[in-house]
């Protein structure tokens, strides 16, 4: 039996393993664990590679990903990217893009997957960072995921771009809070909670909130718009609070 990066390297159910086997490798992946989130703690920067711009948790950003990946000697791959690259140089007109991002060793062997997805339309018709952002979601993604990193960090309001469950994306513009199969989708005080986050945040502060917010809504309460429109104000404030 493989043995690959601590992992059991079983090809029957993990349940079936003779007990004294089954323990050490166990002990060992919750030691290894433990060690990872210690290094995290250490090592990643606050606003950079990880930072709360939406909410009261930690969301990993794009850096801190590629961190952890670098520092795990594994590598993301993307199955799908190339075909959209095709179809856009083809002519095709793409609306939606969802990405598959494979975290594999460096021999090859997939550890784990995740998901990303974005709206060209969310970036004025430009297919190149349409691709880009749902590359980024999807990798940070995969990177929760295989590293059990839930209680840890989460994904901003930016990267939590609306997937259903079968893989395709939810239009913004679809009034509803749960999918067709179920899966639940940011609710409305949700995220005005995220949004006047940023007022208390060390990096953006309540006088460039209080200044972007009027000049986006003017008088108007955050509880007088939709949740087409908050996102919209929350994604540009991300974008503001990344660009300081």
């Amino acid at each position: 039996m493989s043995d690959i990066n601590g992992a059991l390297g079983l090809t029957q159910n993990p349940l079936d393993v003779d007990p004294t086997l089954f323990n050490e490798k166990m002990s060992n992946r919750v030691k290894n664990r433990e060690s990872l989130i210690e290094w995290c703690q250490k090592t990643l920067r606050k606003d950079v590679d990880f930072g709360k711009p939406m909410g009261k948790k930690n969301s990993l950003f794009k850096p801190g990903a590629e961190k952890i990946l670098i520092a795990l000697g594994l590598k993301p791959t993307f199955p799908d990217f190339s075909k959209y690259v095709e179809a856009g140089s083809g002519g095709v007109e793409i609306e939606n893009i969802v990405l598959k991002c494979v975290i594999e060793t460096p021999e090859g062997y997939a550890l784990g997957e995740g998901i990303g997805g974005r709206q060209v339309s969310k970036e004025r018709g430009d297919l190149n960072k349409a691709l880009k952002m749902a590359k980024k979601s999807a990798m940070i993604d995969a990177t929760l995921s295989i590293c059990g990193f839930s209680e840890q960090y989460t994904q901003d309001l930016e990267d939590m771009e609306i997937i259903d469950n079968d893989g395709s994306a939810v239009p913004r513009s679809q009034p509803k809070y749960i999918s067709s199969s179920g899966k639940k989708l940011p609710n409305k005080s949700g995220i005005i909670e995220r949004i006047e986050a940023y007022a208390k945040s060390d990096k953006l502060g309540e006088d460039r909130y209080n200044s972007y917010m009027k000049e986006k809504i003017g008088t108007k309460k955050l509880a007088s718009l939709n949740i087409e429109q908050l996102k919209e104000i929350g994604i540009g404030l991300k974008e503001e609070y990344e660009g300081l």
